[in-house]
Parts: C-alpha cells; sequence; structure tokens
C-alpha cells in the first residue's frame, strides 16, 4: 500500500506489536537483485516498508541523467512487489539527517536493512540507530545485478550496433 512520509507513525503505532522492517532505495529500473533484496528483508520481520528515493534525491546523488523513470513509476512498482507491504517516497534531507534517518527517527522500525556494499556509509550512524531501537542488518548476498551495470550494458550494445 502506498502511504505518505507523514502516515508513519501511525504505522508504527497500528502495528506496534509486529516486527517491523524498513529499506531504502531508487529502484529506477526494477531487477532481480531488488526483488530477492526485498525478499531477504521481508524474511526478518512481519512488515516490510520501503521507501524510495525522490526525483530530486535521485539526481542529486546519481547525476543529471536519472533517475530514468519518474518517482510515482519507480513507487508504483516498488509497492507491486509481494514482499512489500507499505511503500512511500522518502523525504528530502534536512539539516540534521539524510532522508533515511529522518525515517529511522520517525518510523522507529525494528530493523533496518541495506546491502553489505554500503556498510561503511552507517558508520557513523550506527550509534543513533541503535539509539532508536532499531537493529542494522546487511544484506551479505551477492548483488546479481544494478541498476548502473544494466544501464552500461544497454550503452555498450547501443554502441555496438
Amino acid at each position: 500500500m502506498i502511504i505518505s512520509y507523514e502516515d508513519l507513525p501511525k504505522i508504527r503505532e497500528i502495528n506496534n506489536h509486529k516486527t517491523i522492517v524498513f529499506t531504502g532505495g531508487v529502484f529506477d529500473l526494477v531487477h532481480e537483485g531488488h526483488v530477492n533484496g526485498m525478499q531477504y528483508c521481508k524474511s526478518k520481520g512481519d512488515l516490510l516498508i520501503v521507501g524510495v528515493s525522490s526525483d530530486e534525491r535521485v539526481k542529486q546523488r546519481k547525476g543529471v541523467n536519472r533517475p530514468i523513470r519518474k518517482e510515482l513509476g519507480r513507487l508504483m512498482l516498488v509497492d507491486a512487489l509481494k514482499p512489500v507491504d507499505y511503500s512511500f517516497i522518502m523525504p528530502m534531507p534536512n539539516n540534521l539527517y539524510t532522508p533515511t534517518m529522518q525515517v529511522i527517527m520517525t518510523l522507529r522500525p525494528d530493523i533496518f536493512m541495506d546491502h553489505q556494499e554500503n556498510r561503511q556509509r552507517w558508520a557513523d550512524s550506527t550509534q543513533d540507530i541503535r539509539d532508536v531501537g532499531c537493529q542494522l542488518i546487511f544484506n551479505t548476498s551477492p548483488r546479481l545485478n544494478s541498476t548502473s551495470m544494466i544501464i552500461s550494458s544497454i550503452l555498450e550494445s547501443i554502441k555496438k550496433t
């Protein structure tokens, strides 16, 4: 179910007895790595809540040619994945927190999951995450694919023709 960022406290309140898992990402071209990651996340709890980066944030992080798909399309695709219970557009960073930390502070999930390749990104925030009662878990499965790899492959194929 697609919700708004502002709905997160209410979702936490009505599901207080359930284990809530939160993860997020761009999901520009949804692929098997995303599906496997969502299945892994869902296996760790009762509810999976997924934050999708806004178009503005993706441009900041990935460059002017991204995202390929607009945020509403990306949000709809993520929401349609079987393991996903709730999805929403992530907030923009504020002066205190990154979008992900804003969600963790607002939602107070039981588990926040990211891929092991992003482990270093969370080094400075691990204690803040724990302080809200959230466990940080890294998916250690090999990356099957990435949107950047898919884009590179498509561009390479075009060059050959």
